[in-house]
């Protein structure tokens, strides 16, 4: 067989094998989507009916009790597991209504976590409909502002488990995904306004997945979300104007009462001790928040950083390729010289 024969041969199987890994790809994907639907049954103090998540005016101290319509329409039960979760922000700017770690605002007064009371575990018989009974119980006290959070539904683990398995035998190959559905929702109990206000906390490096940032954390302490949120960060020595890194973000947005990590990317750079001015421009809301704030690098953490950071450029001389080189010529050099001498030894014999 030719070479270009052979090329053609193979160009052909590595496209037969890449068509045939994508279709199976796609059946996993398809048989590991949400198999059950959510639907949120509004009431009469529903402000904004054109919405699907809960939008609800109440009273301090009210009781009150809506209903979500779980679907299965497939041939299984369905198990799922339910849970009411605060809003919180998260590292990419945006608000998160599922459960998760991020840690609790200190700014926050009222959690919708413990407002709600709702099932942690609801069975959906097959082709059935169950309708969930959530259950609120306001604070007595009237509060400004809005309560915000979510009510989040994810099948049980060992079901997705069996269906993996299942799907693994039929189509060889199985992948792992998980999927939940989270509906908003959001209490509040008068129509004053609130002023937004935005604060900057602590400056610092951080290693996050393997790369050195600057965090420059935010927070928002009012109960209000901060909608259209644009950030625009540079660092600098202490006392320079060259910027050293420099990071800009529109279009996030902050839960009431929460706080995140607006992350200043180095790009590979090294960090280097010393003490640095982070200058921070926020704006939302029609309102303009400036700060500078100076954090010092320790040598010790800086070589920390550095030496964890996958994509840092180490500017540093590497003595020891310098010196393997060199010995490295140096043998070449001697093995030419005794070449030319054997050489010449012949010619003269």
């Amino acid at each position: 067989m030719s070479f270009f024969k052979k090329i053609s041969v193979l160009f052909v199987s590595v496209l037969f094998f890449s068509a045939t890994v994508a279709g199976l790809m796609s059946k996993s994907a398809s048989a590991a989507e949400l198999n059950f639907s959510v639907t949120s049954v509004l009431p009469d103090n529903q402000i904004d009916k054109k919405q699907s998540y809960f939008d609800l005016k109440m009273k301090p101290g009210q009781e009150q009790t809506v209903y979500v319509m779980l679907d299965n329409a497939t041939d299984k039960k369905v198990t799922v597991m339910v849970s009411a979760n605060e809003a919180k922000t998260n590292i990419n700017g945006t608000t998160q209504y599922d459960k998760n770690k991020i840690e609790r605002d200190s700014t926050l007064n009222y959690s919708l976590e413990d407002i709600v009371t709702v099932k942690n575990k609801v069975v959906i018989p097959p082709k059935k409909k169950v309708k969930l009974p959530v259950h609120l119980k306001m604070p007595d006290k009237e509060v400004k502002g809005i309560i915000l959070g979510g009510l989040s539904f994810q099948q049980k683990e060992s079901e997705l488990d069996q269906a993996e398995k299942d799907s693994a035998k039929e189509n060889g190959m199985s992948i792992k995904n998980r999927f939940s559905y989270n509906l908003a929702m959001s209490l509040k109990m008068t129509d004053d306004q609130v002023e937004p206000e935005l604060v900057l906390n602590k400056v610092e490096a951080q290693s996050i997945n393997a790369r050195t940032v600057i965090t420059a954390n935010i927070q928002n302490t009012q109960p209000m979300l901060m909608n259209q949120l644009e950030v625009n960060a540079f660092i600098t020595k202490k006392g320079e104007s060259e910027k050293l890194f420099k990071k800009n973000m529109k279009e996030m947005q902050m839960a009431p009462n929460s706080n995140f990590n607006y992350q200043i990317p180095l790009n590979g750079e090294q960090l280097e001790a010393g003490t640095y001015t982070a200058d921070v421009t926020a704006k939302s809301m029609g309102e303009t928040w400036h700060w500078k704030k100076d954090f010092t690098i320790s040598s010790d953490e800086a070589k920390q950083l550095n030496k964890a950071d996958v994509d840092a450029k180490d500017d540093s001389i590497n003595w020891t390729m310098w010196i393997l080189i060199a010995v490295g010529i140096i043998i070449v050099l001697l093995l030419l010289l005794i070449l030319v001498r054997q050489n010449k030894n012949k010619r003269r014999s």
